[in-house]
């Protein structure tokens, strides 16, 4: 826990190189920490690493089982790939990651939105 509390403080002061090795830290010591790898996945998120902001988010669902906002977040994060895809021409890969934020969110707006307009 000391090291999550350390991770989330650097976190806040914009320490991100620091936080990401104590939220690592913490899950080091306790794999089932779910708070640490959704710190470490805002952080990947928010570095522009989406994949591996995905990636984290979805250990907690291995973890601990179907969770709210944890599939809001990686709906969220299906979107913004989506939008980077449209962005590069891409129409049939951003509706496959519209369709993977409908898996995790069925009631996802955006998502619905966008599969009926393009």
């Amino acid at each position: 826990m000391t090291h999550f509390r350390l991770a989330e403080s650097f976190h806040n002061l914009g320490l991100i190189k620091n936080a990401i090795l104590e939220y690592k830290r913490a899950i080091e010591i306790d794999p089932s920490m779910v708070a640490a790898y959704d710190g470490l996945g805002w952080i990947e998120m928010n570095m522009g690493h989406t994949a591996e902001a995905i990636k984290t988010w979805k250990k907690i669902i291995e973890i601990k089982g179907s969770n709210i906002d944890v599939a809001y977040n990686i709906a969220w994060a299906y979107n913004d790939i989506a939008h980077k895809m449209i962005k590069n021409h891409r129409i049939s890969e951003a509706k496959r990651y519209w369709r993977l934020a409908l898996q995790y969110n069925p009631g996802n707006k955006e998502s619905k939105y966008y599969l009926r307009k393009y």
